[in-house]
């Protein structure tokens, strides 16, 4: 969303990255490289879309929050308590969506269980696509079937190690 993009859900694809099953949602991994600060979060075959606003169900109340999401600092990180944590990301209007990309705090340590929802009225979601993380440090895209969206809203259900959310 953000140009440059940082630490969490990011970029929405102008076209679903292509699959066997043209219906089903895939997982594509960004490039080899590992996420670095100060650089732009990129995803193939997407435009970054811009993000207005962050927000999350909560925090670690120790300074992990939204907003840090957008940062393009990799040293910081959004971090939500709970199975259910969730963060939300504005776009300020509704265009099209097909997939997000996301760099995953501690990712070559656990796997998060997380559902992507998507908007036009920040109030009814409707699911995009729900999956696993892979094990790694890569900013991670997760495509799916293109829509009009105004918010898009990563859920996590846990992850291998504990139930925090952290993106």
């Amino acid at each position: 969303f953000r140009s440059g993009v940082l630490c969490s859900a990011a970029s929405g694809c102008d076209e679903p990255l292509s699959s066997p099953d043209k219906s089903a949602p895939v997982e594509t991994p960004a490039p080899e490289a590992a996420v670095v600060a100060g650089t732009p979060l990129t995803a193939p075959d997407c435009r970054i879309l811009t993000t207005q606003l962050a927000t999350a169900s909560g925090d670690d109340g120790e300074g992990s929050v939204a907003s840090n999401s957008q940062d393009d600092d990799v040293s910081t990180r959004w971090s939500g308590p709970g199975v259910g944590a969730f963060l939300s990301l504005d776009l300020g209007t509704s265009q099209p969506v097909a997939g997000v990309t996301v760099a995953w705090h501690r990712g070559h340590e656990r796997q998060n269980r997380f559902v992507l929802s998507t908007s036009v009225d920040g109030v009814s979601f409707t699911q995009a696509l729900a999956g696993d993380s892979a094990l790694n440090t890569q900013a991670q895209t997760y495509a799916f079937s293109p829509r009009q969206a105004r918010y898009v809203r990563i859920t996590v259900n846990g992850n291998t190690v504990n139930d925090w959310a952290s993106i």
